[in-house]
């Protein structure tokens, strides 16, 4: 759900590309303004995943995005950050609050197998 393009399209992306190894690019498609990409910098599928931003928009190139797994009594625990911002300006914001959205349609899909299309996310 967090290292594959498959898994990204379930909950984040319109249209995700690339594969889950150090170094690859991957192509997160979210509209013709928003076609960004990422590089990344560190993987192991089944317990982490970090994109540097890159080919995106200006607040959010050389950011940090990233999600780490473990294990916990109720199941795996998800630790998501996105890091490196260069202010707390109003996209930080916007951001912050979308993020929120998201990891909340990534719970539904992971927790009750609910798909949400990605033109429906917005008010999901």
């Amino acid at each position: 759900m967090i290292s594959t393009p498959r898994g990204l399209n379930k909950w984040w992306t319109l249209d995700a590309e690339g594969a889950p190894e150090k170094g690859e690019r991957y192509r997160f498609f979210f509209a013709e303004e928003y076609d960004w990409a990422g590089i990344i910098t560190k993987v192991e599928v089944e317990d982490y995943i970090e994109w540097e931003m890159i080919d995106c928009d200006e607040d959010w190139d050389g950011t940090i995005v990233g999600f780490e797994l473990s294990p916990s009594e109720k199941g795996t625990h998800v630790n998501f950050y996105h890091k490196n911002w260069k202010s707390d300006n109003d996209h930080f914001r916007t951001s912050s609050y979308c993020w929120a959205t998201y990891l909340r349609l990534l719970k539904r899909y992971i927790e009750h197998d609910e798909f949400v299309p990605y033109d429906h996310r917005d008010n999901a």
